[in-house]
């Protein structure tokens, strides 16, 4: 069974990015990546506490007015360009310092900002079934052919490819292995038209215009806008 109150969501916001500097406060359709990311995490309902990681003023500034919590990281780690996990693992040491409860632990991608609430939610039922040590987020292959390559094939599927959108796993597995994803691991299907990760500017562009026709659906035929935004 989940348990919000000790579930924390991490979002590595870096303010290091060089294809596309200032990246995590560049803006889709008016709204920041940052900002979507937490409003995402807040949306989902299944968290206790959104920490946003970052060793940039102005992303930090910014987390706050979110009403996101802050983990300030090392200068050093955000411009080494470090994976989600070393990232999300110095978030929760301080969730650690603070008493932050965190006996499951979450990442948000702020990379894919067409993610919604109900795959979050998804992800947090499939890890706390029990059956897997970890969770992470799929799309078809036709699906990222334009986002360059994903993370792995998944074996059991091979036209799935992992993407980390969400990432998610026990604190103490994390702490122990140094990684969000590992052992056995459960999968939840992003959908295509959700699944644009942003590494250029073009993307930004992409994702705007995804989000403006999701718009018009939502307008003029909103029960199959929530049915593809699944």
């Amino acid at each position: 069974m989940h348990h919000k109150d000790s579930s924390i969501c991490v979002i590595p916001a870096p303010g290091w990015d060089p294809a596309l500097p200032g990246k995590m406060l560049r803006e889709v359709a008016g709204i920041s990546l940052l900002a979507r990311a937490v409003d995402t995490a807040l949306a989902s309902g299944v968290f206790g506490r959104v920490v946003v990681a970052t060793d940039d003023r102005q992303v930090a500034r910014a987390a706050r007015g979110l009403g996101a919590s802050l983990a300030v990281l090392p200068g050093a780690l955000g411009r080494s360009g470090a994976g989600a996990s070393v990232v999300v693992l110095g978030a929760v040491r301080t969730a650690g310092r603070y008493g932050w409860p965190a006996d499951t632990v979450f990442a948000i991608a702020p990379e894919y900002p067409l993610l919604t609430p109900e795959v979050v939610r998804r992800a947090a039922l499939r890890l706390s079934l029990g059956d897997v040590d970890s969770v992470t987020t799929v799309c078809h292959d036709r699906s990222w052919s334009a986002n360059g390559p994903p993370d792995a094939t998944v074996p059991e599927a091979p036209d799935l490819r992992e993407i980390g959108a969400v990432l998610g796993t026990s604190t103490t597995r994390l702490v122990e292995t140094g990684h969000l994803l590992s052992g056995r691991r459960g999968y939840v299907v992003l959908p295509a038209s959700r699944s644009i990760g942003i590494r250029c500017l073009e993307d930004l562009g992409r994702a705007s215009r995804v989000l403006e026709r999701v718009a018009a659906v939502e307008r003029d035929a909103p029960d199959l806008a929530r049915a593809v935004g699944r």
